[in-house]
């Protein structure tokens, strides 16, 4: 199976705008502290809480949106995207961007670009649910698509990590909101990047 020629996949109003911002406004209220500057972020759990423990819930989403939109990525990158070994979430939770904040453009997983697909241990699957829009800059931007993106609040966006090359422009004024979940498409558990290697 080929990457869809696309690379990327929007889904607007994935969930309830007025949703999303109580969701957006709960998380600026717990944050936790980030070794990032300007960066902020809140943990919800990883491949056993969402897929081997039936009961587990998040005492903030009582609509259970954000165990939905986890699941709902997990199956359309199985569906849509070609996977090589062990598919599962590696880690999930809220991302906050300050003022200041900024992600330079570079592909997941491949510290050295020239790296060959085929060599790389494990493939970053991306899932972004935005959760609010309120604030100016922080555009997503998938460099070789030359594509900006700020989506709507309750806007989903799935990419292929490892694969194609995206960054966050400097957030301007306002915090930008949203959740991001990594799934790990593991062939060799010995190459996976210590960096982004949490919960494998």
């Amino acid at each position: 199976m080929e990457l869809p020629k696309n690379h990327y996949h929007v889904f607007e109003n994935f969930i309830d705008a007025d949703y999303a911002n109580m969701l957006a406004d709960y998380f600026k209220a717990n944050e936790q502290e980030d070794p990032r500057e300007f960066y902020g972020f809140f943990p919800f759990g990883g491949y056993s809480d969402f897929f081997e423990n039936p009961d587990f819930k998040l005492d903030f989403d009582p609509l259970n949106k954000i165990s939905e939109m986890i699941h709902f990525s997990y199956n359309f990158f199985l569906e849509n995207y070609p996977t090589y070994g062990e598919f599962k979430l590696n880690r999930s939770h809220a991302n906050l961007m300050h003022k200041g904040a900024f992600l330079s453009a570079h592909k997941d997983d491949r510290d050295n670009e020239d790296i060959a697909i085929e060599d790389l241990g494990s493939k970053t699957h991306v899932a972004g649910l935005f959760l609010n829009d309120d604030y100016e800059g922080g555009e997503l931007y998938l460099k070789d698509l030359d594509i900006n993106l700020k989506p709507k609040a309750g806007t989903l966006v799935l990419f292929p990590g490892y694969y194609t090359k995206h960054g966050v422009n400097e957030v301007k004024s306002g915090t930008r909101v949203n959740t991001l979940s990594h799934f790990f498409d593991v062939t060799d558990e010995s190459k996976v990047n210590e960096r982004y290697k949490i919960d494998v």
